[in-house]
């Protein structure tokens, strides 16, 4: 059993490596949706200062960023269609 837990843990952990975004990639895909950093704040809920330091990098991104930014995308294509 423990072993069985330890292994998809590893597959956890694998996933949300793969879904890393980088710093440089975050403002670049913020800047593809047309968004400055305090709107993209205020979409994530945080701050434009936590925002900043992700980009400059002197702040961690958390894993689950990119499935909040393919939410962003995915709205902005919604509302597209209306």
């Amino acid at each position: 059993m423990v072993r069985f837990i330890w292994y998809n843990l590893q597959l956890v952990m694998q996933m949300v490596n793969f879904m890393d975004v980088k710093s440089d990639e975050l403002k670049q895909r913020r800047e593809t949706l047309g968004l400055s950093r305090e709107e993209l704040a205020r979409e994530l809920k945080t701050t434009y200062t936590t925002v900043y330091r992700w980009e400059i990098g002197n702040r961690e991104i958390p894993p689950y960023l990119e499935l909040a930014l393919e939410t962003i995308e995915r709205r902005q294509k919604e509302s597209r269609k209306k």
